[in-house]
């Protein structure tokens, strides 16, 4: 079994929690991950920004939950936006499945923040 640990805090701009995920998201642990995600973000907030930093390993499970909480938070009027390092292990999976296609990414956390002061999503 493997493990993701999900931790959902304001930073800044309350309207823009920030939740950082570590770890591996998988089938196994992909449903619970997707609730602790959805439930971080309020109907007042502009949207979500996630650090996937620490994320070590994410199937095709982990990016239809991208795809899938991208798409909830646009027909909330909200935006997702991502946290990922050049030196993310994950960073070809999601290249090659199209996520910076759909999500903005951001390579820092203090990128990605300077980049939700327009409140509109893209």
């Amino acid at each position: 079994m493997t493990v993701a640990h999900v931790q959902v805090h304001i930073e800044g701009d309350p309207r823009w929690p920030v939740a950082r995920l570590d770890g591996e998201v998988d089938l196994s642990n992909v449903d619970g991950v997707a609730r602790a995600l959805e439930a971080g973000v309020s109907n007042a907030a502009f949207g979500l920004v996630l650090d996937l930093t620490g994320v070590t390993y994410l199937d095709s499970t982990g990016l239809r939950l991208l795809f899938r909480l991208a798409r909830r938070l646009r027909d909330r009027q909200q935006a997702l936006r991502l946290v990922v390092p050049v030196d993310a292990l994950i960073w070809r999976v999601l290249e090659l499945s199209g996520v910076p296609d759909v999500v903005p990414v951001s390579r820092s956390r203090a990128k990605a923040l300077l980049a939700t002061s327009t409140p509109s999503p893209a």
